[in-house]
């Protein structure tokens, strides 16, 4: 076996402190919160990065420390029960995520399987509370603009005493988040 090339590097592939992976469970509680304090928008981002992955500035649609504004995810890209359109704003890649698929059910028959239903539930109720013309999927609720990052993490910090969940947990803990477990309680 070849010797490791990074080896004596100094090379870590640990995550770095304060990106945490969120269980499931703190998915399901923190997003119950969110809906209980009135922040539905919230409940739709971290769905957003627990479910497809996206880093919190392409969620909220924050301007990157390259100085460079990201718009974030945008109704125009959303197909419920079909597909969901994202970039990735780090590579500039654009993703097509398909949110359910057909299968063959018991009886043999073609079955739709939903792929991502806490998604498309937040997506669901987030909807019915913009105005129909809103473009980006996560508006703050009190001015249904973008959320600025200082009010997101004030709020982010409001659930989590809310909900009793740990104070290490961060936002982009969601997007490192336990995938392995999607029983539901």
């Amino acid at each position: 076996m070849k010797e490791n090339p990074l080896k004596g590097m100094g090379l870590s592939s640990t995550a770095a402190k304060g990106n945490r992976e969120t269980s499931r469970a703190e998915y399901n509680l923190y997003r119950e919160t969110t809906r209980k304090l009135g922040f539905q928008s919230m409940a739709t981002a971290v769905a957003l990065c627990f479910e497809c992955c996206q880093r919190v500035w392409d969620a909220f649609g924050f301007g990157d420390p390259d100085g460079v504004e990201r718009r974030g995810i945008e109704w125009a890209g959303y197909r419920p029960g079909e597909e969901i359109s994202l970039a990735q704003s780090k590579t500039g890649n654009p993703v097509t995520l398909p949110l359910s698929i057909v299968v063959t059910g018991e009886d043999g028959k073609p079955e739709t399987v939903s792929l991502y239903p806490e998604l498309e539930e937040e997506l669901a109720r987030s909807r019915t509370m913009v105005t129909a013309d809103a473009e980006m999927i996560v508006l703050e609720e009190r001015s249904g603009k973008k959320y600025r990052e200082r009010r997101m993490s004030s709020i982010h910090r409001q659930i989590c005493v809310e909900a009793g969940l740990p104070k290490d947990m961060t936002f982009t803990g969601f997007r490192h988040g336990d995938h392995g477990d999607r029983r539901r309680g």
